[in-house]
């Protein structure tokens, strides 16, 4: 039977996290580690398993749901489209706000000027890009003229997709 290094743990960490791992017990007989991911049957990681371990540990840290049951429900459909992937992971990300608009890539330091450059009058957020510039205005026009920009423009992007959705 193998035993811990004992001097190793307790230069690497903190003593009562010290004790906890020299009371693990070892294998009988040596045998090479390896990898399980404990939320899969198959101790595979699956990014999907990850994805779900993140947000169960987002709702028990704050007591509520990361995503309410409506926005729950409404990704569920998203990801059953025939859609291509990509088209799904656009809205993704647009959602997240996570696209490479001018707003994003100031806050990374990317770069300095966050004002849109098609139009030159408002900072460049994933709903002006997409929705609110008067440059892109007309390709929206044509097909969903019917949506209220105003409302449109005023609240998070999946408030616009979901009033897309609800075509009169």
């Amino acid at each position: 039977m193998g035993w811990w290094n004992s001097h190793l743990i307790d230069l690497c960490f903190y003593p009562p996290e010290a004790q906890h791992i020299k009371s693990l017990p070892l294998r009988s007989t040596p045998q090479p580690d390896i990898l399980i991911w404990p939320k899969e049957n198959s101790g595979n990681y699956t990014v999907k398993s990850g994805y779900r371990s993140l947000m169960e540990s987002f709702t028990l840290e704050s007591d509520k749901p990361v995503i309410s049951a409506a926005q729950k429900k409404f990704w569920k459909q998203i990801w059953k489209l025939k859609t291509p992937g990509k088209i799904k992971h656009f809205l993704w990300k647009s959602y997240t706000n996570s696209l490479p608009i001018r707003e994003n890539l100031v806050r990374r330091t990317i770069l300095h000027d966050p004002i849109c450059q098609l139009c030159s009058n408002e900072l460049e957020s994933v709903l002006h890009a997409l929705w609110s510039c008067e440059k892109v205005q007309h390709v929206w026009n044509t097909d969903f003229g019917w949506v209220d920009r105003a409302k449109a423009a005023s609240g998070p992007f999946l408030d616009l997709v979901q009033l897309v959705q609800e075509k009169p």
